[in-house]
């Protein structure tokens, strides 16, 4: 069984919003992810 990841959806969202100044380390706080995730 392999990683299922996060939906592309989720993903766009995210790197939209880091895009628009939030910084990988609130957004990963914010969603309970790692900030090894975000940059991925």
């Amino acid at each position: 069984m392999g990683r299922r990841g996060y939906p592309a959806e989720f993903r766009r969202k995210v790197l939209d919003l880091v895009q628009a100044g939030r910084s990988v380390a609130d957004m990963a706080r914010d969603l309970d992810i790692s900030t090894e995730t975000i940059y991925a």
